[in-house]
């Protein structure tokens, strides 16, 4: 593992631990955080420093996702509702 992904790494576990997440989602996304690619760490981090408060959104999504468990239209639906959340937020709609 690289410098710079560690340091992204480190400061993700600093948003999940500083959040208002249940413990029981802050150890299954502390768990995940150092396997998940670079980029999705980094992304994750950008989120979160914009809007705090997007991490129980994101944890939400995630949750569902896992769910979903391989399941590619519950997948496709989820993806669909993250992008109309997304596009609401940013005031595209």
């Amino acid at each position: 593992m690289d410098t710079d992904h560690q340091k992204v790494v480190a400061r993700a576990k600093e948003i999940i631990e500083g959040s208002r997440l249940p413990e029981k989602d802050k150890v299954l996304l502390l768990g995940r955080v150092p396997f998940a690619p670079a980029m999705v760490v980094a992304m994750f981090v950008q989120i979160c420093d914009e809007d705090p408060f997007s991490i129980e959104m994101l944890v939400k999504n995630l949750k569902m996702k896992l769910d979903a468990a391989g399941n590619l239209a519950k997948i496709h639906e989820i993806v669909k509702h993250e992008r109309e959340e997304f596009l609401h937020a940013v005031g595209a709609t």
